[in-house]
């Protein structure tokens, strides 16, 4: 094919669907993340091409104040000493039809709760054109780690003043990596704060689960005003059981407890990852 059925443009990839979610491992000390540079047309290249970004910090402001309700978090840009870029430059070789940028981000200081982004756009080209609608990148930066995720929990709540008045607790729940790379928050029961709602994530219906090196659980912040005992099982992704022993915690320093059972001695009560 001697021509292009369309013509050959520089553009980043995915900046058409204005955001590019990328995950952070916030359990290593820097993780990586990148956004692809291509060239469209029906053919591959026939020289290299080199393509400088730059930073628009000015498209988040833009972007929380077109997309995002005054009310709710708004997305903000990475403080500068936490990211670098080992490349001045993308090189899309001959014969490709794309190339990636690599960005190293330290996660240490970042928090669940916060929205981060980073902006980007083309900035030159040493050959054809650059695309007029796919020039910026809203690349949102999700904490993730090796745990967290949507899970799915079955179980019960039992009123311990009259322990024959329970409820089924049936209901997805997000757990979001926090701290490091074995740390997952969750909020209990129906508290799960709502986008909008308020900026108060109330912290106080929350609590963390770490996963210790010999799969136990461990627990911390836990401080709910409950009068309901709640029984579950959490396993982890690759089916992998978390909690291999009954672990019980008091509720602020009342005879209130959160038992984590084995799934094989209570089957009716667990918390499994979906996808």
């Amino acid at each position: 094919m001697e021509q292009d059925l369309y013509p050959q443009q520089v553009y980043i990839v995915g900046a058409h669907e204005k955001i590019v979610n990328r995950d952070l491992n916030i359990g290593l000390d820097q993780d990586t993340i990148s956004i692809s540079v291509a060239i469209s047309g029906s053919r591959t290249l026939s020289k290299d091409v080199t393509v400088t970004l730059e930073e628009v910090p000015e498209a988040i402001e833009r972007y929380n104040s077109r997309e995002v309700s005054a009310e709710a978090r708004q997305f903000r840009n990475l403080a500068e000493d936490i990211y670098s870029f080992p490349l001045e430059k993308v090189t899309v070789k001959a014969g490709s039809t794309y190339s990636t940028y690599p960005i190293y981000i330290k996660p240490g200081t970042l928090h669940c709760d916060s929205l981060y982004m980073l902006a980007f756009r083309l900035n030159s080209t040493s050959a054809y054109e650059m695309s007029k609608e796919d020039t910026v990148a809203l690349v949102r930066i999700n904490l993730v780690n090796e745990y967290s995720g949507l899970y799915y929990m079955d179980g019960m709540l039992k009123n311990t003043a009259n322990p024959d008045d329970s409820l089924a607790y049936v209901m997805p729940r997000n757990l979001v990596a926090t701290d490091d790379g074995r740390t997952v928050r969750m909020f209990h029961y129906n508290n799960e704060w709502s986008e909008g709602a308020t900026n108060d994530y109330r912290p106080t219906h929350t609590f963390k689960i770490t996963v210790n090196p010999d799969n136990t659980l461990s627990y911390a912040g836990i401080n709910l005003k409950l009068s309901m005992v709640v029984e579950f099982t959490i396993r982890s992704i690759k089916s992998m059981i978390f909690g291999i022993h009954t672990n019980k915690i008091k509720l602020c320093g009342e005879l209130r407890v959160i038992c984590i059972k084995n799934a094989k001695q209570k089957k009716n009560s667990v918390l499994s990852k979906i996808g």
